[in-house]
C-alpha cells in the first residue's frame, strides 16, 4: 500500500537542519493547540489582573498516531532512534508547516487477531 510522506528534518549542533528523509503522513487529525502563558493575579483589593510573562504563547504538544504499520517498518526504527538519542527534530507538511520538538514518547499497540501490524503514536513535545 502506498503512503503519502512528509520531510523530516535533524537539528546539528550548530542549529542548521539537515534532510533524513520523509515519515508518512499521519493516520488521524492532528490537533495544533497555541496557548497563551499570561497568568491571572488577583490583587489585594480583590480584583484580577492579567501578567504576560516573556514569552506570549506556546505550542502545545502534539500527537502523531500511524495505524496498521507493518511491525517491520523503517519508520519504527527511525522514530525509535530519534527519541534514544534525544535529537531534536522538525516535520513539514504538505503545506509547508514545520512542527519542531522532541520526542517525549512513543507507544505501539498491536491489534489482537491482526498479526504483523502495530499501530504507533508518537507524542512531540515542540520548542
Amino acid at each position: 500500500m502506498s503512503r503519502n510522506t512528509w520531510n523530516i528534518y535533524i537539528q546539528e549542533s550548530g542549529g542548521s537542519w539537515t534532510a533524513d528523509g520523509t515519515i508518512y503522513v499521519p493516520n488521524d487529525v492532528l490537533e495544533d493547540e497555541t496557548l497563551s502563558t499570561h497568568r491571572k493575579v488577583v490583587l489585594a483589593d480583590g480584583s484580577t489582573s492579567f501578567v504576560n510573562l516573556e514569552t506570549k504563547i506556546t505550542k502545545s504538544d502534539i500527537t502523531f498516531s500511524w495505524y496498521n504499520l507493518d511491525n517491520t517498518d523503517s519508520l519504527i526504527t527511525k522514530l525509535e532512534t530519534y527519541l534514544a538519542d534525544n535529537s531534536t527534530i522538525k516535520i513539514v507538511n504538505h503545506l509547508n508547516e514545520a512542527y519542531i520538538g522532541k520526542i517525549r514518547n512513543l507507544r505501539k499497540t498491536h491489534p489482537i487477531g491482526i498479526e504483523g501490524v502495530i499501530d504507533l503514536e508518537m507524542t512531540l513535545e515542540r520548542n
